[in-house]
């Protein structure tokens, strides 16, 4: 009987998985065996060891007992190893052999065995057997005392290790398992491709298809043994194919031969149709045109609504050709028919009028065609409809150079514009003006009543405006507000004033916007060419300082342009650049003015103004950067300076002056509308220096008050939560109304110092002021005469019941350290 089985009645695959699986097996079995060997030789030395170690101490310790004879405390000693599970039973002998004490795990001690005599430490053990014994003899000053018999039972180890032999045998069914598995796929990846080779084989005998090939996935033995395959087939494929092209090339031949007798005119006219053009011939001779289906498809209608497909040029031109362009189709025809060039092409765009009287735009190209004695007898030609592409270059051009909102020229269109009626100037000697439109209040608008309404406004106001000027003169939005006016050949430079009053006037009228009412007006800056600038940028620059000029001069006004306009732009233009750099270069004081109370001349009060230490120009005046830093944004972190530096004054002054000292700081309408963050960390801020709210007062205009939005009236009522009260600035130059007053908590109101700079006892300015304060009391607000500059201001003021005065007579503004001093050394007596 063999062993293996026959393997030549195998396949391949069956082979490589058997021979896999012997091999692995066998691989298996011996290194489990070599494994549990060496296993069990470590366990049995290592419990050897430890038997040793233990006999080492017991001989250690039972010198003395030997020595004296003490028998219980070798009993004792011996008891000891019931905590050592692997020693069975114990010895201790004398020199002699006689049994001093002996001990046994199961009961009573067997005798001890006679072989006991050893000369030294001495184990026996096999490596198959489950116990071992240990013979040490003892010895004391060189002098042999006694022996130590030790017994173990290694059976507890045994079956320690034959757990983890069935373990090993599990785990190595399961790599067998796994190897079974990895033997089926590698059989896979082996057979596969010669299994691929011998069906390919198969397929192109039986089909003839020589194009087939094996695909080649790898680059050893069988993949070379592939790549010979496929080679093979390529070479017989090649011969078979070479065969084939011998047999196909007349009929190739005779194929090209009837595609081009089969060329007709139904095949061009299907052509047509599929590009969309229309095909057309003109005869010379009888200045007749041919046209075919699609060019009359192109004009919506057929050549049986038409008469035919031949017309006449005048009936061509009559049905087709839009009157305006009848003169471009016969000049290009009599272009052609006069050019002396080969091949010369025409091409022209040209409208047309379809059979529903529509427009189209029609791209038109001919040439002709010669007879033998080269006359030209015939055009032929094409006509595509381009009138998308027209529309949409068309709707490009509108949206480059045209206001979406408005359809005013946009930037771009008006500059063209302007540039080309400058080259007209400069040509015919007509001068032009160029005006900048801004709409006054057009921000509140937006703020208001909303983005929507506020564009429709604008749409609006620009018809107004288109309706203000001539024919020629051109009006463009530059973008939000800001309009132009171009007007070009002024024989009567009068008009100009004429139109700028025209706009102005009709803007200023009411703007009805759906159910809601706005009212805006307009800023007007006015330049002229060649006489103010002599190219397009100064120009623009021009008008839009004198623009400026007219909101400064207060708005609802126009302003030409003059050279002092130019030179105020560029010191506010440099103003505004130092401006920027003026807080981080620490170049900002505050001056302090005292606020003294009328009745007892005590100050207990003051005015925070800032001022500016210009590194090169010196200390300026805030009326000539206050504005600027609004307009720019800047007043907002200004403004945060100087609340904080007159917070850490106050309390300075709290602490050496007056326990209720109070310091009153302007804060800007655009603090209130734009300052939040820095508005919210006020409040924190006065609480980190232990201050209450009651030390600072913050004094505002009464525009505010007439623009206060919900965000404004919220930031008020904050104010008045925190204890920080308010003042009323500049009171009776503006709108006075008294709804603010009862609307919004004021506390404070300044009468302005042009009411107290003429004062006198018969005056109509102090009729004004008895009567501001006394409507003041009512109120339960108080009362601050600015601009007190006489004693007799001052009497007649308190006399009136005015609460505090402030003015040059008690002191000018004065630095901190100086308004310090002045605080311990002035007073002033009712």
């Amino acid at each position: 009987m063999d062993i293996f089985p026959n393997l030549s009645d195998w396949s391949l695959s069956r082979k490589l998985v058997f021979l896999i699986m012997l091999s692995s097996t066998i691989c298996l079995l011996l290194g489990f065996s070599a494994l549990f060997a060496s296993s069990l030789r470590s366990s049995q030395n290592e419990s050897l060891q430890q038997l040793s170690g233990i006999s080492e101490i017991l001989a250690e310790n039972a010198q003395a007992a030997l020595v004296f004879d003490d028998r219980n405390e070798a009993r004792r000693m011996l008891e000891s190893l019931q905590g050592h599970r692997e020693i069975d039973s114990a010895w201790l002998l004398d020199a002699n052999g006689n049994a001093l004490a002996a001990w046994s795990r199961h009961g009573a001690a067997k005798p001890a065995p006679a072989d006991y005599q050893v000369e030294a430490l001495q184990t026996r053990s096999e490596l198959w057997s489950r116990s071992a014994d240990l013979y040490r003899p003892i010895t004391r000053d060189g002098e042999r005392v006694g022996y130590l018999l030790l017994h173990a039972d290694l059976s507890e180890s045994w079956n320690n290790h034959l757990i983890d032999l069935e373990t090993g045998l599990v785990v190595a069914a399961l790599s067998l398992l796994v190897i079974y598995v990895l033997a089926i796929r590698l059989q896979g990846v082996i057979s596969q491709p010669i299994r691929n080779v011998a069906d390919t084989a198969r397929t192109i005998a039986s089909e003839k298809t020589y194009e087939l090939r094996v695909p080649q996935h790898t680059n050893d033995e069988i993949g070379e043994l592939i790549m010979a395959f496929n080679h093979m087939l390529s070479e017989i494929q090649d011969r078979d194919e070479s065969l084939l092209r011998h047999q196909d090339r007349l009929e190739r031949e005779v194929g090209k031969r009837t595609a081009e007798l089969a060329k007709t005119h139904d095949e061009l006219a299907l052509a047509a149709k599929i590009s969309s053009l229309g095909y057309w011939e003109y005869n010379v001779l009888t200045s007749e045109f041919t046209f075919n289906d699609q060019y009359y498809s192109l004009h919506s209608t057929t050549a049986q609504e038409v008469g035919g497909y031949r017309l006449s040029y005048e009936d061509f031109a009559r049905r087709f050709v839009h009157p305006e362009d009848a003169h471009r189709i016969s000049d290009h025809i009599q272009l052609e028919l006069d050019s002396r060039e080969a091949d010369f092409v025409v091409e022209t765009e040209v409208r047309t009028l379809n059979a529903d009287g529509n427009i189209r735009w029609m791209r038109i190209r001919f040439k002709s065609l010669n007879d033998e004695q080269g006359f030209k007898f015939k055009l032929t030609g094409v006509s595509q409809d381009i009138t998308e592409k027209k529309r949409s270059e068309e709707t490009i051009w509108k949206q480059a150079n045209f206001d979406p909102l408005t359809a005013l020229p946009n930037r771009r269109m008006f500059q063209d514009r302007l540039e080309h009626e400058i080259k007209k100037s400069n040509r015919d000697g007509s001068p032009l003006a160029l005006m900048f439109i801004d709409l006054d209040k057009f921000k509140e608008v937006n703020d208001t009543l909303g983005h929507d309404k506020g564009d429709i406004l604008l749409a609006d106001a620009a018809q107004r405006i288109a309706a203000c000027v001539r024919e020629s003169d051109t009006v463009a939005r530059l973008g939000g507000d800001e309009f132009t006016v171009i007007l070009p050949e002024l024989n009567d430079p009068t008009c100009i004033e004429r139109i700028a009053q025209a706009i102005i006037d009709t803007l200023v009228a009411p703007f009805k916007i759906g159910g809601d009412t706005a009212y805006v007006s307009a800023s007007i800056g006015i330049t002229l060419y060649p006489d103010d600038a002599a190219n397009l940028e100064i120009l623009m620059s021009n008008a839009d300082q004198a623009m400026y000029a007219s909101k400064s001069a207060g708005r609802n006004r126009y302003s030409y342009f003059t050279h002092s306009l130019q030179e105020a732009a560029l010191k506010r233009m440099h103003l505004i650049n130092d401006l920027r750099g003026a807080l981080s270069g620490n170049q900002f004081r505050l001056h302090y003015h005292p606020i003294v109370e009328m009745a007892s001349g005590s100050i207990h009060k003051a005015e925070a103004l800032i001022r500016w230490q210009h590194p090169t120009r010196g200390l300026i005046n805030p009326v000539e950067f206050v504005m600027l830093a609004e307009e720019s944004g800047m007043i907002v972190e200004i403004g945060d300076w100087v609340f904080r530096q007159a917070a850490v004054q106050v309390q300075r002054l709290r602490e050496t002056h007056h326990s209720e000292f109070q310091i009153s700081v302007n804060k800007s309408p655009i603090q209130f509308r734009n300052d939040d963050r820095y508005f919210q960390e006020w409040l924190p801020h006065l609480q980190q220096l232990g201050l209450p709210g009651e030390c600072i007062s913050i004094e505002i205009t009464e525009g505010l008050l007439l623009d206060a939005t919900d965000n404004v009236q919220a930031k008020l009522l904050d104010l008045r939560d925190a204890g920080i009260q308010v003042a009323l600035d500049d009171f009776g130059t503006g709108y006075s109304s008294l709804s603010y007053l009862k609307k919004f908590d004021i506390d404070y109101i300044k009468i302005d110092r042009s009411f107290v700079r003429n004062l006198t006892a018969t005056s109509d300015d102090m009729a004004l002021c008895e009567a501001i304060i006394v409507m003041a009391h009512k109120l339960g607000l108080k009362v601050i005469a600015e601009g007190i500059e006489t004693a007799t201001q001052r009497h007649l003021l308190a006399a009136a019941g005015c609460d505090y005065g402030q003015g040059h007579f008690f002191s000018h503004p004065l630095p901190a350290h100086e308004f310090e001093a002045m605080l311990k050394t002035s007073t002033y007596c009712a």
